[in-house]
């Protein structure tokens, strides 16, 4: 009795350090959602700030995804996958902002969470040994959720700056268009006011629609890095399993199950 208290009381412990990595890499998510909210139609320039801040976007989502798939892997029953995800999602609105739109992206991730933690546990049912294909398999909705995240911190923070100021000619289109005329020194300025005059007269018919355009390119061009790169953090996932599996935090268990055949 007092043994099997034992290992109860250490199974709780590891599910409490998976629960607070998990919680921690929301915070981290969470932080970036706000900082890319508050740079607006900056994160455009070409800088080493804003280079530092795709490298964190992309680590952040990429150690979510990490911890998630350990949640949705080890924590059994479904209720701490449950709870674990209510902590994340309440985690990512706290370090992100208060707003109708993040509301309804952190509830989103809340429900895509779920649906990820069930559907990993359902293709792991149905497989007679562990696979990475089970993760693999449901990746897709997990990176989307965070996508959408991402995007929804970009809209919020370029609506507003588009609401005070009106449409500006994103920084990186001016370095581009600069570097192709190569003005003069002296005319780079004439160069400069004239080629965001053009751009404005381009756009002002459309002009409702920019938000929503710059954010949906904002999306499609994070959704491409993450097509390229988005096999990593499950590599790196399947490497943590088998430490974590050689080290016995977590142990491979062997079960005996009935299975119904049809004969004749």
């Amino acid at each position: 009795m007092k043994e099997l208290s034992h290992l109860n009381t250490a199974k709780t412990k590891k599910v409490i350090i998976f629960i607070v990595l998990f919680v921690a890499s929301s915070y981290f998510f969470g932080t970036v959602c706000h900082r890319v909210s508050s740079i607006g139609d900056g994160i455009f320039a070409f800088n080493a700030g804003n280079l530092r801040l795709f490298i964190e976007l992309f680590v952040s989502i990429g150690i979510l995804v990490i911890t998630a798939g350990l949640v949705a892997v080890l924590l059994r029953p479904f209720w701490t996958c449950i709870v674990a995800f209510a902590l994340s999602s309440l985690t990512i609105f706290l370090a992100w902002q208060f707003s109708i739109a993040s509301t309804v992206a952190v509830v989103l991730y809340f429900l895509v969470g779920l649906l990820y933690c069930r559907g990993v546990s359902s293709s792991l049912e149905e497989r007679i040994k562990f696979s990475s294909r089970a993760i693999s398999e449901h990746k897709t909705i997990l990176f989307l959720i965070l996508l959408v995240a991402i995007t929804t911190s970009f809209y919020l923070g370029y609506s507003k700056q588009f609401d005070q100021r009106g449409f500006s000619t994103p920084s990186f289109l001016t370095q581009i268009a600069v570097r192709i005329e190569n003005p003069e020194p002296s005319a780079k300025d004439e160069f400069i006011a004239k080629f965001d005059k053009q751009v404005k007269d381009l756009i002002e018919p459309y002009e409702r629609f920019i938000p929503i355009a710059m954010s949906f390119s904002f999306f499609v061009a994070l959704d491409f890095v993450i097509f390229i790169l988005g096999s990593i953090p499950i590599l790196l996932l399947m490497l943590i399993i088998y430490i974590l599996i050689r080290l016995q935090v977590i142990k491979v268990r062997t079960e005996m199950r009935e299975v119904q055949r049809l004969t004749i």
